[in-house]
C-alpha cells in the first residue's frame, strides 16, 4: 500500500496508522489504516470473540471521529451493525429473528 510507514508506530498512535504526508508546513499526520482495523474485526467475528470485535471497531469509530473522518465512522457504524446482526443470529430466538426487538418476560 502506497505510503504505509515501515517504521513501528509512535506511541499513541493505533497500530496500522498511515503515515501521510504533503500537510502545511511538510507535517507529518497520522490516519488510521481502516482495512486493517476491519480486516482485525472480522478475525475476532470468525473465532467468535465478538465482545473483542465490537471493541476495536468502537475503537476505530472514536479515532475517526477524532480525524474528523465522516466516511471512516460510516464504516464503523456499518461493523458494528453487522457484528450485531451477527450476533442476533447467532444467539436470538426465533420470535426475535422474526422481527420482535424484545425478549418476552
Amino acid at each position: 500500500m502506497a505510503g504505509r510507514s515501515t517504521a513501528p508506530p509512535l506511541a499513541g498512535l493505533p497500530r496500522g496508522a498511515v503515515k501521510q504526508s504533503g500537510t502545511a508546513n511538510s507535517e507529518i499526520c497520522w490516519k488510521m489504516d481502516i482495512d486493517s482495523h476491519v480486516n482485525k474485526v472480522q478475525e475476532f467475528v470468525r473465532a467468535g470473540n465478538y465482545h473483542a470485535a465490537i471493541n476495536i471497531a468502537l475503537s476505530g469509530l472514536n479515532e475517526c471521529r477524532r480525524n474528523d473522518d465522516q466516511a471512516g465512522v460510516d464504516t464503523f457504524l456499518g461493523v458494528i451493525e453487522r457484528i450485531a446482526k451477527t450476533l442476533a443470529h447467532e444467539f436470538g430466538s426465533r420470535e426475535y429473528q422474526r422481527g420482535r426487538t424484545e425478549g418476552s418476560r
